[in-house]
């Protein structure tokens, strides 16, 4: 998975923080501040070990879905509901091979490859 320097949701747009430093909260791994439009991830955990790469992909789209949820949904999705839907997309792309930083499977039930799409 990319993580940009900025990602767009919205009329919004969000300037994510990868490498930061959760002091105040040491449970975290990312967070999503609605009122500086930014998104923090954190990259090492407080071992001074890296956090694991699923753990911060994972995170970061929890955090996108906070923001899709505030800006067309008005907040209404409880944390488990995010968390739920997160842990399914993230299934859903990884094991389909839809990162941009990874190649999609070579098989599947309905072919030999993956599509191209087009607008």
């Amino acid at each position: 998975m990319i993580i940009p320097k900025s990602l767009k949701v919205g009329g919004k747009v969000y300037m994510v923080d990868y490498l930061y430093n959760f002091s105040e909260q040491g449970n975290l791994v990312a967070q999503c501040d609605n009122e500086t439009n930014v998104i923090r991830v954190r990259a090492t955990a407080y071992s001074g070990e890296p956090t694991a790469r699923q753990n911060i992909e994972e995170a970061f789209l929890h955090e996108i879905i906070h923001a899709v949820d505030l800006i067309y949904n008005g907040g209404r999705l409880k944390e488990d509901a995010v968390k739920q839907l997160a842990q399914g997309l993230y299934q859903v792309l990884t094991d389909n091979g839809l990162f941009a930083d990874e190649k999609p499977p070579t098989t599947g039930a309905h072919g030999s490859g993956a599509a191209t799409l087009g607008r």
